[in-house]
This record gives C-alpha cells, sequence and structure tokens, in this order.
C-alpha cells in the first residue's frame, strides 16, 4: 500500500512534477534511521520514537514515507498466543457486568484482580497484549541502508500510480528492440485488465495505458495494476537510448502531469515480488477463451504485437492446430470512440492479410467492415453464443493457404 500522496515530495518544472527520489548520498541518513528501529527490536511499538525519526531526516514527507518503508523489515509480532487476548476480554466484561453492572468500584479493584487470576491472567495488562501499539517490535528481514533506499524508491513510485488514472510511456529505439519492450508492456496490460494505445512515430513508440473506463468508481482504481505493468518493464527502459514515463496524477482538484522515469531519472529499485492476480479483459473474453481449448486448441495469451502502420494490436489469443497459428481479437461493445479505434486496427489487419479472426458482439455491426472473418455473437444474460463451426471454417481457411504471420515489430 501507497504511503499517501500528501507525504510526496515533488519537484515542479514547466507546467509537469518530477518526484525527489533518494541517492546514495542519503545512505549516512538511512542509517541512522535504521539504528532506531534496531535499538527498540524486543520492545513495545508504541517506544519507538517517531518524533526522534522525524529529528533525524528533518522532513516530515520524507520521515512518513520511510516509516512506510520500514515496514517492509520491521512490524509487530505475530499474534499468536496474543489472539487469546480477545476472548479473554470478553470473558472479563462479562464477569464485571455479572458482578459489578458494568464498572468495577475504586474499593473493588485490588479484589477483583485475584478474581481475574482465576481466569488464568497475571495481570490486566495481559488484556490488550493484542493491541498494536503493545505488541514488540520485531525484525523481518534483514535491513541495509541500500535496501531501504530501494524500497523507499519503490513506494515514491507505487504512490504516484496508485493515485493516477492512465500512465505515458514514450521509448526510442535501442539495445532492446521496440517489439521486446512493447510486448512487456502491453502484455502486462492485458494481464492486468487494462486498456492501452499504441503509436508509432518514426523512431519511437508511444503507449498510453489506463483502467476500464467506467460511469462510476474512482478513475485511480487501476493505478496498482499501472504500477506492476510498467514495473515489469523497467530493465528493459533502463537500456534503451531514451525514454521517459509520466503518470497522470489526480490531486483530488486537477490532473498533475509527473514525470516518474526516464532516461536522466533513473533511481535504484527494489521491484516487488507479488503482482495482482492475472484478468481477462472480460468475463466474455474468458468464456470464450475455455471454449477454444474445448474445441482443441492451444491458445497463447498476449502474442507478439503487431504493427498497423502507425499504431499497434496485441490479439487476445494466438490459437494453433495442427501446426497453424492464427490470431484471435474479441471485440466486446464499448463506448462509441473505443470502437472507432477497434474498427480502425481490425481493417487495416484483415488489408494486410493478417491470419485474424474476430469474435464480435452484434452491437458493433455499424463498425466493423464486411469480412468472413469477422464472426458476430451475441449474449445471453451474462454467457455470449459463439457460432464457433464458423471460426473453425475460418481457421482451416487460412490454413489451407500456407504461412503463418511473423511480426515485424
Amino acid at each position: 500500500m501507497s504511503f499517501g500522496r500528501r507525504n510526496l515530495r515533488l519537484r515542479f518544472v514547466r507546467g509537469y512534477a518530477i518526484p525527489l527520489y533518494l541517492s546514495r548520498e542519503h545512505i549516512p541518513l538511512l542509517r541512522e534511521v535504521i539504528q532506531v528501529y534496531e535499538d527498540k527490536v524486543g520492545e513495545p511499538l508504541y517506544k519507538l520514537d517517531q518524533d526522534l525519526i522525524r529529528y533525524i531526516i528533518g522532513d516530515d514527507r520524507l520521515a512518513k514515507g520511510l516509516v512506510h518503508a520500514m515496514r517492509y523489515f520491521y512490524g509487530p509480532e505475530e499474534l499468536g498466543e496474543l489472539k487469546l487476548s480477545s476472548r479473554k476480554r470478553i470473558q472479563v466484561f462479562r464477569l464485571v457486568n455479572k458482578l459489578y453492572k458494568g464498572f468495577v468500584p475504586s474499593d473493588e479493584r485490588d479484589s477483583f484482580i485475584e478474581k481475574l487470576r482465576d481466569l488464568g491472567l497475571k495481570s490486566p495488562e495481559e488484556l490488550w497484549a493484542d493491541e498494536i501499539e503493545e505488541r514488540r517490535l520485531c525484525k523481518i528481514r534483514s535491513c541495509d541502508p541500500l535496501d531501504l533506499l530501494k524500497v523507499y524508491n519503490y513506494e515514491v513510485i507505487d504512490t504516484i500510480f496508485t493515485n493516477s488514472s492512465k500512465a505515458e510511456v514514450i521509448y526510442e529505439k535501442g539495445p532492446y528492440s521496440l517489439g521486446l519492450v512493447t510486448k512487456e508492456l502491453l502484455s502486462r496490460a492485458k494481464r492486468f485488465g487494462l486498456i492501452y494505445d499504441v503509436r508509432l512515430e518514426r523512431s519511437h513508440l508511444k503507449v498510453i495505458l489506463e483502467g476500464p473506463l467506467r460511469l462510476f468508481g474512482r478513475p485511480t482504481k487501476y493505478g496498482n495494476r499501472i504500477c506492476h505493468a510498467i514495473c515489469k518493464a523497467i530493465p528493459l527502459l533502463y537500456k534503451c537510448k531514451r525514454w521517459s514515463v509520466y503518470a497522470f496524477m489526480s490531486t483530488g482538484r486537477r490532473t498533475l502531469r509527473v514525470l516518474v522515469l526516464s532516461h536522466d531519472v533513473k533511481p535504484e529499485l527494489s521491484m516487488p515480488s507479488k503482482e495482482p492476480p492475472p484478468i481477462y479483459d472480460s468475463a466474455v473474453e474468458e468464456r470464450i477463451a475455455h471454449s477454444l481449448r474445448a474445441l482443441g486448441f492451444d491458445i497463447e495469451r498476449e502474442p507478439e504485437p503487431i504493427v498497423l502502420g502507425n499504431t499497434v494490436l496485441i490479439p487476445d489469443f494466438m490459437i494453433s492446430r495442427d501446426g497453424f497459428k492464427a490470431y484471435v481479437e474479441v471485440a466486446g461493445y464499448w463506448r462509441k470512440e473505443y470502437a472507432i479505434k477497434k474498427a480502425y486496427k481490425v481493417t487495416q489487419a484483415l488489408k494486410l492479410g493478417i491470419p485474424l479472426i474476430v469474435l464480435a458482439e452484434e452491437k458493433l455491426k455499424g463498425y466493423l467492415p464486411k469480412d468472413s472473418r469477422i464472426i458476430y455473437y451475441s449474449m445471453r444474460g451474462a454467457r455470449p453464443l459463439v457460432p464457433y463451426g464458423k471460426l473453425v471454417m475460418e481457421f482451416r481457411k487460412m490454413a489451407s493457404k500456407g504461412k503463418n504471420f511473423v511480426s515485424p515489430l
């Protein structure tokens, strides 16, 4: 979980912001912070002096961010036997209600404490041993200043994207091909249920990632998934010649454009090992995938991107059988702007002779061209009624013509 937008440290330059990351020059400061925690290991959490940490750092926002990052290395002891405390409290409360009608008189307190021993309690303090501030501080994993620096920098990125509705990645051709970086970005986008748009402009690509647009709900709902999609591509981006990553962060009153990373802004990071669970773009797509497998097709999700003039298409699936491969694009009913973009990409792909089968909802008939490779399905409740016989016939027709298609990207 991010440490909160209000704790971000930003530098403003000509209409956009750049986050202030930690570098190796901060290591002496981080060493002091770690020592504060080390000195309190084994003691109740309330003895961890937050004011001392703020004094050492001298920046309230940075202090709060570092305290948040330290949760990766230090935390309260596991409940274990402390789980008994909540049950003991209930027993004590019942006893107080029964004997004293809810309140123990001061002159009866000592005698009541004696009664607590009958419940297995040595002192009243044990009743609250499971409270977070009363639990002992434990070391979860080893921590050196460089580890803390990398985790904090990642938390900065996570905080920005968690509060963002959209990300924009721009990069030029470098040691890693455009295709490799693009596949990493877009495969993660599809895996995490994001909408993407791609523009190929001369020697560089622009990839836009955002969550599905909905009438209700937070516009930043998919920020965490955007963050994971981009972070998985960072090792490749760091090896590109010129690149930049922007986030469009909601501040409550306005949207702020933030230059999160670039060829000039490359902080040391510790990438998260846990990522959001993979999801299909829709329940319809998931049902279709299961049906295609039942028909005997091998399915690959998120195949290589296909260049279509100045844009890029990543079909939902690549299906294969008997050595031949074809793409399948599932086009559900979306808002008008999305339908127009989808129709353009599908039309271009069919003109280029790409072995593509489009499964489109009937409501898109007004947007897509007439072609046997576009197969329409209807909906019965949440279940798509797909004429799979037509799909199999189109696949066999394509297979009879020969060569598999190879994307030029």
